[in-house]
């Protein structure tokens, strides 16, 4: 049986450290929508030497740094967090293991340690590989990535078909990110809400999440299964945004407005006994009035809510110039 090797030094550890995942980062849509094909569907590379950077984030590497296959044997990100839409498939207690688990990066008892899938995946084998499942008869949009004679990625027209070859899977490398309690304040800060979403993954651990998930065992710094309402827009400090205090500024003198009609009738009427018509229902013009008395117009289309209603989990999430161009 074949020697496995657990990496316990703390400088040979770091090696392995693609650097931290300090800001809320977001894929290229393309990415999920688009698989890349080689001897399988992938998620943003295929053959080997080929990847699609909107795909991943770099952390402090350059693209040659990632680009050889071993890059993708073992490695980890800190301190970080999931980027947008991805979802924590799985924790490492003790160990990172490398592709042919033959070799893991020892994790300490004060170090969490996750991997994240991109969404609909989970978690496969060999370290740190997701999967997800391709129905038969389900219809694919992918590409056939290469490098040209200068080593620049192409990556190729896109294609669209039906697997018919039954059920499959497609693969994604995924992102493992390393973080100990300490760093915990310097996450919940890049996260889209600081103040909401701290998921615990031990007793003594706890890690910002930047949306809450669901349909995952362990919870972490998840953020794929949250749909955003939107982006999250200034406030003043009065707690109004700048369209709900328009609309006030508009429906109030109205209001006025009405009420001094409505008192100029009542003045008429005292001087001039009854000067309706027979039938007129004088009832129904009060209530007329009572009620556009206390009537505003709406604040103006795109105006914000108060603060005090805005969802916990709203998100920002930053746009990524991608060389892939939307497919959806």
């Amino acid at each position: 049986m074949p020697e496995t090797t657990m990496i316990t030094a703390k400088a040979s550890i770091e090696a392995f450290n693609r650097g931290p995942i300090t800001k809320y980062w977001e894929p290229a849509p393309s990415c999920s929508n688009t698989m890349s094909k080689d001897a399988n569907m992938y998620y943003g590379w295929g053959a080997s030497g080929v990847i699609d950077t909107a795909c991943y984030p770099m952390g402090t590497l350059k693209y040659n740094d990632i680009k050889p296959a071993s890059a993708w044997d073992l490695y980890y990100y800190s301190p970080a967090i999931c980027p947008k839409e991805w979802t924590v498939a799985t924790t490492y207690s003790d160990n990172i293991p490398k592709n042919d688990a033959l070799t893991s990066l020892s994790v300490g008892t004060s170090t969490t340690a996750v991997l994240c899938c991109p969404s609909g995946f989970s978690y496969y084998t060999q370290g740190h590989v997701c999967t997800s499942t391709i129905k038969e008869d389900q219809t694919l949009k992918y590409v056939v990535p290469g490098n040209d004679e200068f080593g620049t990625l192409s990556i190729g027209p896109v294609s669209t078909s039906i697997y018919s070859a039954g059920a499959s899977h497609a693969f994604a490398n995924g992102i493992v990110v390393m973080f100990q309690s300490s760093d915990t304040a310097m996450l919940r800060s890049v996260t889209v809400n600081p103040t909401a979403g701290v998921a615990s993954t031990s007793a003594t651990t706890t890690t910002p999440s930047a949306q809450s998930s669901t349909g995952t065992t362990n919870t972490a710094v998840s953020t794929g299964a949250a749909t955003s309402t939107g982006d999250a827009q200034p406030v003043s400090s009065s707690g109004l945004s700048t369209g709900a205090k328009v609309g006030m500024g508009v429906g109030i003198p109205c209001a006025l407005l009405l009420g001094l009609l409505f008192g100029w009738f009542l003045f008429r009427k005292r001087r001039t006994g009854n000067p309706y018509p027979p039938g007129y229902d004088e009832t129904g013009m009060v209530k007329y009035a009572q009620v556009h008395e206390a009537h505003t117009e709406p604040p103006e289309i795109g105006g914000n809510p108060r603060l005090d209603t805005l969802p916990t989990d709203v998100k920002v999430a930053a746009a990524q110039v991608h060389q892939r161009h939307e497919l959806q």
